[in-house]
């Protein structure tokens, strides 16, 4: 085309270019301040958060050292006798943390000096006035500052032999405070002592910010500064805590904008020209038509009537190439049957209705063929002898509305659709008049029918009709044919579509609507509540123990379930109301047209009834019959919530409760719900967080022998340190624990810490005991428990006889001949196996007595109230009794008080746990209660907790 970018010199054109530009440059302008700022903010955050991290990691790092360093100078003192040929060998370690070492005399004497002369700093010379450390028996730490600003770290601990003397050691500053390659060069650090006394700088750059002493300025002379506190108390008697200090140059900050604005600069230069060039283009396409109907004006000079001008445009331009296209209307109309049937061919391979491809179809049949009515009749796809049937008039111009008839044909026209082609039939001709009963004036007519068939039966059948002489007939067979086979190719990409389009809104398994469509409806269901002034409800129902069915019988026997319960709860719902299914063992009914006002509660309750009564409908499946139960959750529009996503989450929060209360019930929702359930995700959160930070300890209870009042063993119980809140309690995070699956990473890292560190007490002295871990339902099903227990007891060395595993009656009795096998398992490694809350469960005695059971644990329930309560009395008898009968050994949890424990002993329990004798305890204490025992017949509970 000659018209290039010369179109530019019109005023609109330029007019137009220079709108293009601005509006490119006002947007992209304030996204650029909108994104300086933000990523500003991001790199401060950025340095702020590594600054933090630097801190933490050098303390801990820091205080790992001191911890070592403590340990070496216990041994030391421990060893007294020996120091003359110890000091000198840790003097020579190639890491040693000391430079010298004093043994001080209790009686202020001269102290013994160990190291070089020359090494050794003037603060040992006045080791003699060096205070001991204190009662508590933690190392004491020693900070001396020479005139010139240096700083010497002292440790001090009393001899084991004589606590009156004590061993001082000078701390070596290279392996205290780390090598100059092992800090990141990056940031500046700083340690500062008690009253601030500075001990040690990695560089210069915090020098300013400490001379001018301003503690809660961290800008100070262009340095980022975070401090962290590193607590000594626990271990050390250091006269106060010490203090990280890390900074960093804000230039790093500035380094990073300064390229963030580089690069942005770039894109608006970039975008600018793009829009320049996207505005060119555009503009030129305006002058387009134009140009077109200049280049048709020579067309038609040079006779050439084949390329009609085409101008979608409505303006001056449009109207102009209107009028020169009728110009070359009677040209153009030896073309259109061609034109036409293209165009039907687009519209049938792009529309996905049958609607639109009818639509199609009988608009353009009347030009292409040139009669005077044309009509289509699907059938329907249940009812083949059922047409649906469209029919269109050309003149007069007119549509009839869609017509539903029976067409039975007799034996006739049975032949002529067989011969499939092109079916003519004359006027007067009765065949296949009933396609038209309520139309006499077509009576007349010619008719051209095309039949299409599909699978050996009627599909559709198209119909060609006119009033006059029949003219060009081979013409019209022709076209009805190709129409025909138009309708065929269109009619079977609509039926996949249409099945497509109902997968993606449907269930593949049960038929029922998913969660696409169930929230569309729920959307319509919300706006036509506010329009007629009804209420609606969301039940949330969810299967109880579907899993069972799955691991038992097979994931088929368990799809065979879900279309059973689809089968049985759809008769149970309202009409009107919509029965979905969102994944898994999960259900929703949406319940509408519910009458606003207090009754609508009742109607939703008497709903969910209905539900659970329908489920209780016995199911037979590989010859063992099914009855299903579900817990239900209830949410009312509009009091829990004004939208769908709303609704179905508070009603799924609702079901929650209702499964933690009791399977097999209802629970409306309540705010309350909502806060618990946002403080569970809370809990979830945190606790993969407490996982990834070794936030999780572990206390010992132990149990005690009624008999010699020895501590037999301990049972491991997990607890969460929280770095904020403290000690959380287990009853509001294993639940939580338990309900998401990290119960079972929590069971495993709790099996090995605790055999590991019961595998230490030999390091302090302690004959090692036997430790019970609980194993919760969850593990015991989802891991493999055996293979778990083997390769703990190889890591960490444990015996196997003093490993206890404990499982509750539910974990037992849930699936029997698998229980039996690991539980057979397990005791061939050599551990002991244990029954937790013996009592409370639902145990059948005549399988209970095939487990390999070493211990029976009576359940806190029984013992709160034994020493008052016959019943429960007679119940701890009777467990005893039924253990010792079994060879197991008995122990009794919750033992509070001295007539709690005379009253077991009489009875011959065997262990006892409680507060009576000791809380659940730290190791370190552990390892004290275990040295102190045989225990007095004081109570020591209150004592110990305080430890």
């Amino acid at each position: 085309m000659a018209l290039q970018i010369g179109f530019l010199r019109s005023k609109v054109a330029v007019r137009v270019f220079m709108l293009f530009i601005l509006s490119a440059l006002v947007p992209v302008t304030a996204l650029t301040l909108v994104f300086y700022q933000a990523f500003s903010e991001r790199y401060a955050q950025e340095l702020e958060s590594r600054l933090r991290r630097s801190s933490e990691d050098y303390g801990n790092a820091l205080f790992d050292r001191m911890r070592r360093i403590d340990s070496l100078l216990g041994t030391l003192a421990h060893n007294a006798r020996d120091l003359d040929r110890l000091a000198p060998f840790v003097l020579k370690l190639g890491d040693s943390p000391f430079q010298g070492f004093a043994l001080v005399p209790p009686d202020g004497g001269r102290p013994r000096v160990f190291g070089t002369a020359g090494a050794l700093p003037a603060p040992l010379k006045s080791l003699q006035s060096a205070p001991r450390p204190d009662s508590q028996g933690r190392t004491r730490l020693q900070v001396v500052v020479d005139q010139k600003g240096v700083a010497s770290i002292l440790v001090a601990q009393p001899l084991s032999q004589h606590p009156e003397a004590s061993l001082v050691g000078l701390l070596d500053p290279n392996y205290l405070w780390g090598r100059a390659d092992e800090l990141d060069q990056r940031i500046s650090l700083c340690v500062l002592g008690p009253r601030d006394a500075r001990l040690f700088c990695s560089d210069s750059t915090l020098d300013p910010y400490l001379a001018r002493g301003h503690r809660a300025d961290a800008e100070a002379n262009g340095v980022a500064v975070r401090a962290w506190g590193l607590f000594l108390a626990t271990r050390f008697d250091a006269g106060g805590s010490w203090q990280i200090l890390s900074g960093a140059p804000r230039s790093e900050l500035l380094a990073g904008l300064s390229a963030f604005k580089g690069v942005f600069l770039r894109v608006v230069g970039f975008t600018l020209a793009l829009v320049g060039l996207l505005s060119v283009h555009q503009i030129r396409h305006s002058f387009l038509p134009l140009e077109a109907l200049m280049q048709g004006i020579q067309r038609l000079a040079h006779q050439d009537f084949e390329h009609p001008v085409v101008v979608t445009a409505r303006d001056e331009f449009g109207r102009l190439a209107k009028a020169f296209n009728d110009m070359a209307e009677r040209l153009r109309r030896q073309f259109r049957r061609l034109t036409a049937l293209a165009l039907i061919d687009r519209g049938i391979l792009t529309h996905k209705s049958r609607a639109e491809i009818v639509g199609d179809v009988l608009r353009e049949a009347g030009a292409v063929s040139g009669c005077a009515f044309a009509a289509l009749a699907l059938a329907d796809q249940f009812e083949p002898e059922r047409l649906t049937r469209f029919l269109r008039f050309a003149d007069p111009p007119l549509q009839r509305e869609p017509h539903r008839l029976w067409f039975r044909p007799g034996p006739a026209e049975q032949e002529l659709i067989a011969q499939h082609p092109v079916i003519s039939v004359a006027r007067g001709e009765d065949a296949f008049r009933a396609l038209f009963p309520d139309y006499e004036g077509l009576r007349e007519a010619h008719l051209r029918l095309a039949p299409i068939v599909a699978e050996g039966r009627l599909s559709a059948l198209l119909v060609i009709g006119s009033r006059g002489e029949e003219v060009g007939d081979g013409d019209v067979v022709w076209v009805v044919r190709e129409l025909a086979d138009r309708v065929a190719v269109a009619l079977s990409n609509a039926a996949w579509e249409e099945q497509l389009e109902y997968l993606a809104y449907h269930d593949p398994l049960t038929r029922l609507p998913n969660r696409l469509l169930l929230s569309d409806r729920l959307d319509q269901a919300v706006a036509q509540a506010d329009r007629t002034g009804t209420d609606l409800a969301v039940i949330f129902l969810d299967l109880d123990r579907f899993k069972i069915v799955n691991d038992s019988l097979g994931h088929g026997a368990g799809d065979a379930l879900l279309v059973h319960l689809a089968h049985t709860l759809s008769p149970a719902i309202r009409a009107g109301d919509t029965l979905a299914r969102l994944a898994g063992d999960e259900f929703v009914v949406l319940a509408t047209n519910l009458k606003r006002g207090a009754g609508k509660g009742a109607e939703a309750a008497a709903i969910a009834g209905a539900l659970m009564t329908a489920m209780a409908t016995p199911f037979v499946q590989k010859g063992h019959e099914l009855r299903a139960s579900a817990s239900l959750g209830i949410a009312l529009y509009p009091e829990d919530g004004t939208d769908a996503e709303t609704l179905l989450r508070n009603a799924d929060a609702a079901m929650y409760h209702a499964k933690s209360r009791a399977k097999g019930g209802y629970q409306f929702y309540s705010k309350e719900l909502n806060s618990q359930t946002l403080r569970r995700l809370e809990i979830e959160a945190e606790l993969h967080r407490a996982l990834e930070h070794n936030e999780l300890i572990l206390h010992f209870q132990p149990k005690i022998d009624t008999r010699r009042r020895t501590v037999r063993g301990v049972e491991a119980l997990v607890r969460w340190q929280h770095p904020s809140k403290g000690l959380v309690p287990p009853g509001e995070f294993i639940p939580v624990a338990e309900e998401t699956g990290l119960i079972v990473s929590i069971g495993g890292w709790v099996l090995n810490e605790a055999c590991r560190r019961i595998q230490d007490l030999s390091s302090y002295g302690c004959e090692p005991i036997g430790v019970a871990v609980n194993i919760s339902p969850r593990q015991f099903r989802e891991v493999s428990l055996v293979d778990q227990v083997r390769s703990t007891l190889e890591d960490t060395g444990l015996p196997p006889e003093l490993l206890e595993v404990e499982i509750t009656e539910e974990s037992a009795m849930e699936d029997t001949g698998r229980a039996l096998r690991v539980l057979e398992s397990l005791k061939e490694l050599g551990t002991r196996i244990g029954i937790d809350d013996f009592g409370v469960g639902y145990s059948s005695l005549g399988y209970l007595k095939h487990f390999p059971i070493d211990t029976v644990k009576i359940d806190r329930s029984f013992i709160r109230n034994v020493d008052s309560d016959s019943k429960d009395a007679a119940v701890v008898s009777g467990i005893i009794v039924l253990a010792r009968s079994l060879g197991a050994t008995v122990v009794a949890e919750g033992v509070e008080t001295e007539a709690h424990y005379q009253l077991l002993r009489a009875k011959e329990c065997d262990e006892i746990q409680g507060f009576y004798f000791s809380p659940p305890l730290p190791f370190d204490a552990l390892v004290e209660l275990i040295r102190q025992t045989p225990l007095p017949r004081s109570p020591l509970g209150p004592r110990l907790r305080r430890v």
